[in-house]
């Protein structure tokens, strides 16, 4: 005849190795915790996966869980790192940057057709010096219209 196994608090902390007053605590806390006594590899993966080196029997398996928590954590900080660059204007988002490019890009390519309409009778008849003035005069007019409309933008 097989003597009957008792399934006792006691019994488990000595199956999975740790004392009978952690093995209490974690009882009390009842956060994922095994649903039964007699089920000592899922204690031990929950110990592996919450306990301490010395009270989680399991290395290995409390290496990988602390190796997947700091690759996590690690994720997390690049992403606050970089959230936190944007904020401070240190690097801009790809999607921003595609938008302000094209908007500027549209507002000379548009200016270049008012010039090309608008030059040949503005400069018919007119020498060097004036040529130059005129074109000057043309560059400020770019430059001001697309500030005025970029800004806009902005708004």
């Amino acid at each position: 005849m097989t003597p009957i196994q008792v399934v006792s608090k006691a019994w488990l902390a000595r199956e999975i190795g740790v004392s009978p007053a952690t093995l209490g605590w974690h009882m009390k806390r009842g956060k994922g915790i095994p649903n039964t006594l007699d089920d000592v590899d899922s204690w031990k993966t929950y110990f592996a996966s919450v306990g301490r080196d010395q009270s989680a029997p399991g290395a290995e398996l409390h290496d990988k869980i602390a190796r997947q928590k700091l690759a996590i954590l690690k994720e997390v900080r690049k992403d606050k790192r970089r959230h936190n660059r944007i904020e401070d204007k240190e690097i801009f988002e790809s999607g921003a940057v595609i938008q302000f490019v094209t908007r500027l890009v549209s507002i000379f390519f548009g200016e270049l057709e008012r010039i090309r309409q608008e030059y040949p009778t503005t400069l018919k008849g007119k020498n060097e010096i004036e040529i130059l003035t005129e074109c000057k005069k043309q560059e400020e007019h770019i430059i001001a219209t697309i500030k005025s409309k970029l800004e806009e933008g902005v708004k």
